[in-house]
């Protein structure tokens, strides 16, 4: 909401002052439009987090950065276990459900720096800038050790769940990434 109140100097606005407000707010508007079109275009609708589109593309800037700057970087794909019986026996909804508590718990654990995405229905994938290795690795284990100890409420019960995590480090990434 922008508010415009009367002037300091007690003087009503001039007819060129209220066109250049009113220009200054559709251009303000546009902004503000083209923002919300680029967050739509770029997060999950369910979880927000990044989407599969915008994680190639952020992935591919990454790859050539590394290569340029020599600097490492680490992938991790975490994929949840066994999700199809889970939304079989429980239904979708609390599918969702453990796809948003993990989401949250994900976000929540990485670094800001760190880019997280839902790749596809019960994938994640991790970027890790300036991580090698050793780093990745620990970042995945930490990962693995919050999503095993989460618990979901659900219909009086609570959903345990574990994921299979898979990482990728500097060149390999190079040759393993085809997406």
């Amino acid at each position: 909401m922008i508010l415009i109140g009367p002037k300091i100097l007690q003087q009503e606005y001039t007819n060129d002052e209220i066109k250049y407000l009113n220009r200054l707010l559709r251009f303000t508007g546009i902004g503000i439009q083209n923002n919300i079109h680029y967050e739509f275009s770029v997060r999950d609708s369910k979880t927000g987090l990044y989407n599969h589109n915008f994680f190639v593309s952020r992935i591919t800037e990454e790859i050539a950065r590394a290569k340029r700057s020599k600097q490492k970087f680490s992938l991790i794909i975490l994929d949840i276990d066994h999700f199809k019986k889970l939304n079989d026996v429980y239904g979708h909804l609390a599918g969702d459900e453990v796809i948003l508590k993990i989401a949250d718990i994900l976000g929540e654990t990485l670094r800001e720096e760190d880019i997280l995405s839902r790749f596809g229905g019960e994938e994640f994938m991790v970027l890790l800038p300036d991580a090698g290795a050793e780093a990745g690795m620990g970042t995945a284990e930490r990962l693995r050790e919050k999503v095993e100890e989460m618990e979901t409420p659900w219909d009086g019960s609570i959903l345990k769940i574990t994921a299979s995590f898979g990482i990728a480090t500097g060149r390999r990434i190079d040759s393993a990434l085809a997406l």
